[in-house]
Parts: C-alpha cells; sequence; structure tokens
C-alpha cells in the first residue's frame, strides 16, 4: 500500500510528532544538556560558600482549546540547586545538593503554533552523534538511507525507553531518501539558518512517514505552522 497524498491527516498527531523529531534531530547534532552540564556557578560569597543553580525542560504538556480557554502548553522544568563550601586549611571543599524541584510553567500558544489536539511530548538530556545528522543529509543511496535510520533508531532507545516504539513502516526508507530531492528542501549551504531548516524538513517528513504520509504532504500541510522549539529554556 502507498503512502497517503493529499487525503486528510491528522494534522494534530503530525504536529506532536513533527515537535518530538525536531526535539530528538537538534539533539542528534547538538546535544541536550542534563542538568550537571548545565550547572552555573555564582561567585563564592563571603562566609566561603557558592551556589550552583541548573534548569532544564523536561517535559511538555499541550492541552487543546477549549471553550472560550485558549490552547495551552504545561512546561515542566527541572531545577537543581547544588552548594559548595570552602574547606578550612588542608581540607577539600565540601559539596552539597538540593533534590531536583519541578516547577510547572503554563503558557498560551500563539496561534501560529497551535497544535489543534492535546498531547504530551519528552525532552531527555541527549548525548550529540553530529556524525548520524550528516549521513541523514547526505545520503548515497538508499541502503545508506536504511543504514543510518536503523542507527538513529538504536540511538534513539539509548536516549530514552519513551522512543522504544518509534519505527518506520517498512520499506518507506526509499521516501525519506527521496525527500532530499523535493522542491522545498532547504539547500542553501551559505546561510547559517539553513541547517536548522533542514531538521525541521526532516521532523516533518519524519513524522509523516511514522503516520504513512508522504515527505512531500507532511511538508505541505506544516507549511504555514510555526514549530516552537519547547524545549529551551525560556529566560
Amino acid at each position: 500500500m502507498g503512502l497517503r497524498g493529499p487525503s486528510p491527516v491528522d494534522l494534530g498527531a503530525l504536529k506532536l510528532l513533527t515537535t518530538q523529531w525536531a526535539c530528538l534531530l537538534f539533539g542528534l547534532r547538538d546535544g541536550h544538556p542534563d542538568l550537571l552540564q548545565r550547572l552555573v556557578w555564582q561567585p563564592w560569597n563571603q562566609t566561603g560558600v557558592r551556589i550552583g543553580i541548573a534548569g532544564r525542560i523536561g517535559f511538555a504538556r499541550i492541552v487543546s482549546a477549549r471553550g472560550k480557554e485558549p490552547e495551552k502548553v504545561i512546561l515542566i522544568h527541572e531545577q537543581w540547586v547544588a552548594e559548595m563550601t570552602r574547606g578550612s586549611e588542608g581540607q577539600s571543599e565540601s559539596f552539597a545538593q538540593q533534590p531536583v524541584r519541578h516547577i510547572q510553567e503554563v503558557i498560551t500558544l500563539p496561534e501560529s503554533s497551535q497544535f489543534g489536539s492535546s498531547g504530551s511530548l519528552y525532552f531527555p538530556p541527549i548525548s550529540f552523534k553530529p556524525e548520524l545528522w550528516e549521513q541523514l543529509k547526505h545520503p548515497r543511496s538508499m541502503k545508506d538511507t536504511k543504514q543510518t535510520i536503523n542507527s538513529i533508531f538504536r540511538w534513539m532507545r539509548d536516549v530514552s525507553d519513551v522512543f522504544e516504539t518509534y519505527r518506520l513502516p517498512e520499506g518507506q526508507e526509499a521516501e525519506l531518501y527521496r525527500a532530499t530531492r523535493l522542491w522545498n528542501y532547504p539547500k542553501d549551504k551559505e546561510r547559517p539558518t539553513s541547517d536548522n531548516k533542514r531538521i525541521e524538513f526532516f521532523a516533518k517528513a519524519l513524522a509523516g512517514l511514522m503516520l504513512g504520509i508522504s515527505p512531500a504532504t507532511a511538508t505541505k500541510r506544516l507549511s504555514h505552522w510555526k514549530l516552537l522549539q519547547l524545549w529551551k529554556v525560556l529566560d
């Protein structure tokens, strides 16, 4: 059975999967640090103590519009505070940490970035593997694409059990291989933002393929939808 073309699609599911894939692909290229890696130390105070603070967004819940209530996203922030005390002469510094706190933040989504349905998104810490991202962008054959996708799925299982069920339908690696030849694939290598746009393109294509939708249809249906990087700590 071929992939769906212009037939009706579940846009809410497509947008949720696209956002999840975008988080994964940005992590594949750049990584998403854990709390320890994000720890920022303040200067020592007069009592010989300094505080370290780290924060990240680990989870998001999309809540669809109800009545007069607009569509919202509930972000779950992870916050970690550590304390270091200078040791007296001949003694090492001591380190203490507080339990990780989970803080809820509710944001109203702009109309251009709404999902149209409810759902959950997971943003775990990720160790980057930029070589896989380069292989995904520059396959030499359909066989190369299949090998790269299999490697990415193995990497995803190491990231979190949440992604254990992520799979492409059998034989759809060929669709992904051909996707870079579509007219709307970002090809400009000179612009600094082009690689980010390629991540968004592949996120839409992979989300579509998981739902049985061709990359051409998935990218077209989401062409006016603005993807928000909800996993980024908002300043």
